[in-house]
């Protein structure tokens, strides 16, 4: 999700829903791992975009949840990249993807029912492909890194 400068008018709103979803999961399932990826853009800094994502994620985020943040360089596409954790042949957990959603827009804010003019069109691409980007995004190196408090 790109578009996110860490205040509470930018697309932070879906990442928020996505942990809203998050948090409601049944017993068994409630151990999230979130990689929250982000542009660095204009004149906002680093340490500015890590405390404002920081703030306003810090307020939804339960017990059981990690969110990993990665600020990139130029802009990257908005994805969704959602699977589960799956044991290795050592014990270790393994990220699975399973599904790869892309979005041309993501609408931020009231829309009113009729209103399709900005509303979200996203597509569903195959298992093939949320390995594929997954396997990407792990090889490629962003500015930063960490684990968000």
């Amino acid at each position: 999700m790109p578009q996110i400068w860490g205040g509470s008018d930018d697309e932070i709103a879906t990442v928020k829903q996505i942990i809203e979803l998050s948090n409601g999961l049944p017993n068994g399932f409630q151990n999230s791992v979130i990689d929250l990826h982000v542009c660095l853009r204009g004149r906002l800094t680093q340490r500015d975009l890590i405390d404002g994502v920081s703030a306003e994620l810090s307020k939804c985020v339960r017990q059981g949840v990690t969110i990993q943040l990665s600020i990139w360089p130029r802009f990257i596409s908005r994805e969704l990249i959602l699977g589960d954790l799956t044991r290795g042949s050592l014990g270790e957990s393994i990220r699975r993807p399973l599904w790869y959603i892309t979005m041309a827009h993501v609408a931020v804010g009231r829309r009113e029912a009729n209103d399709t003019e900005f509303g979200n069109t996203w597509s569903l691409l195959s298992r093939k492909k949320a390995f594929a980007r997954h396997e990407e995004l792990k090889a490629a190196t962003p500015l930063q890194k960490l684990t968000l408090k």
